[in-house]
């Protein structure tokens, strides 16, 4: 699998956990729900930028991307840690 295809794999994940649409995403980082789309879908090469600020605006450990680039089968043990952390840090709030 594409390397694009898992990003956009982990942002769609992170964006549904949070509940929010691909045009709520798509406001949020200033970009169209179209790209949001394709991102998600794997069918469209960001720039580590964009792909940092989605990261950053669905509370995603920026360190997926390289277990994502050196061990592609580590990254869901990795993405389901970082949710973890974050659903608990929520719930402590």
């Amino acid at each position: 699998m594409k390397t694009e295809k898992y990003i956009g794999i982990m942002i769609k994940r992170a964006r549904k956990e949070l509940g929010w649409s691909q045009e709520e995403l798509s406001e949020i980082v200033n970009l169209s729900r179209a790209t949001i789309s394709n991102i998600e879908r794997g069918n469209c090469r960001a720039c580590a930028t964009v792909i940092a600020e989605i990261f950053d605006s669905l509370d995603l450990d920026i360190r997926l991307l390289s277990d994502l680039i050196k061990h592609k089968h580590a990254v869901d043990q990795t993405y389901l840690d970082t949710r973890e952390r974050i659903i608990k840090r929520h719930l402590l709030k």
